[in-house]
């Protein structure tokens, strides 16, 4: 899984839960939450993109 790209829409508790544990194995986080503002992300150490750039960019996926 390093070096891959995890997808994550939706970055509410649990979403968010699931980045930091896929950063801990290595691999890029890219997410989606209209709901939660770029600087929140980006503290969180995750990228936030439109939706349809987390379907062209992610190797994996999951929705929360």
């Amino acid at each position: 899984m390093f070096g891959k790209t995890l997808g994550v829409i939706g970055l509410g508790k649990v979403g968010r839960e699931v980045a930091a544990r896929a950063k801990a194995f290595g691999m890029n986080v890219i997410g989606y939450d209209p709901l939660l503002a770029g600087e929140a992300a980006s503290a969180l150490g995750l990228e936030t993109v439109a939706l349809d750039d987390v379907f062209k960019k992610s190797d994996f996926i999951t929705v929360h």
